[in-house]
Order: C-alpha cells, then sequence, then structure tokens
C-alpha cells in the first residue's frame, strides 16, 4: 500500500497529516478534509491539489479547518468548516460559494442530508440547524442541546436520532417537533 504524508514545502502532497472526513464525489474524485484545507487527489498522477482559504479571494474555501464533507440530492458537494460556514464548491468554476447562519459561526460539527432534500446542520455551539440549498435559508430547529450533536440520522418515520457529545442520544421528531432523551441510565426525559 501506499502512504501519503505532508512534506513540508513540496507541491501536490496532503495539506496535512491530520485528516478529518474521507469523501468520493459522483465524478469518483477523492476529497480529503484536514485540518488545514481541502484535498483533490488525483489518482492517474498520484498527487494532490489543494483548496486553502485566502483572505483576498472571495471563491475560496472559507476556513481551513475541514470536518465534513456531503451531496446533496443534485450531486453538489457540500463542505462544513471550522468557521461554521457551509461551502458549495462550485465544479465548473472551481471554487466556493458560502453560506452563513450570521449567529453561529462556530465549527460545523456534523452535516447530513435530510429526506426532504434540505440539509441538517449541527454546530459546536451546541445549536442545530436545517438549511435548504434551494434558498440558502437557514431554520433554527433546536436551539441548543445539553451537548454537542456529534452524529445524525433520519429514519423513514422522519426523526432524527442525534448522537450527543458525552450526552446520550436525544431522538427529535420532525413533524411534530417533539424530542426524547435517552442516556446511560435507561430514563427518558421530555
Amino acid at each position: 500500500f501506499t502512504v501519503f504524508r505532508h512534506q513540508p514545502d513540496v507541491p501536490y502532497v496532503l495539506s496535512s497529516n491530520d485528516v478529518q472526513v474521507l469523501y468520493e464525489d459522483i465524478r469518483g474524485d477523492l476529497w480529503i478534509g484536514t485540518d488545514y484545507g481541502l484535498n483533490r487527489f488525483d489518482r492517474v498522477h498520484n498527487d494532490f491539489k489543494h483548496y486553502l482559504h485566502q483572505a483576498d479571494a472571495s471563491g475560496s474555501i472559507s476556513d481551513n479547518y475541514v470536518g465534513e464533507i456531503i451531496s446533496d440530492a443534485k450531486g453538489r458537494m457540500w463542505v462544513g468548516v471550522g468557521d461554521g460556514v457551509l461551502n458549495l464548491y462550485q465544479a465548473d468554476q472551481d471554487n466556493f460559494q458560502h453560506f452563513a447562519e450570521p449567529d453561529h459561526q462556530s465549527n460545523i460539527n456534523e452535516l447530513h442530508l435530510a429526506n426532504d432534500g434540505t440539509i441538517w446542520v449541527a454546530f459546536e455551539d451546541q445549536s442545530f440547524f436545517n438549511f435548504n440549498p434551494e434558498t440558502g435559508e437557514f431554520r433554527e430547529i433546536i436551539p441548543r442541546t445539553e451537548k454537542e450533536v456529534i452524529s445524525i440520522y433520519q429514519d423513514a418515520t422522519d426523526r432524527l436520532w442525534l448522537g450527543l457529545d458525552d450526552g446520550g442520544l436525544l431522538i427529535y421528531d420532525v413533524k411534530d417537533g417533539e424530542t426524547q432523551l435517552f442516556q446511560h441510565d435507561n430514563q427518558v426525559l421530555h
């Protein structure tokens, strides 16, 4: 097997050894999110293209910490980063469009494609939103959870199963807004 590592001052290698997320897009490109940028791996040449934040370039990725990558129903790639901005990769221009919820600019912990095509977004500040890719609008679902949401699953009945960092499992019913919290002591809290 081949090991790819960051090497200072060597172009076309991994931008950081601290890999946060791996993602293969619909074209078969492999994307690697790190604590210092997004990398696209060229499988033919065995090298990497870096996408780093550049303050003077509006189409650059908005932050170098890349923790989440998903695609929507149209195959568009969405990237969650450390400044809390959702970045849409625009393949035809090889750059990013930014979507921000102004009151929640902490790290995006988790992204999940919802059953209806919107995107569930969990922020490190313990807030939880639904993002509509067609309108670019964020809608707050749960103002604050007891702990950070670190994993999301939506079942066929439209219940969200939210894994909390050292806080148990929170189930949110999308239809009626009801929540249930399950913790280690098996108590159900409302």
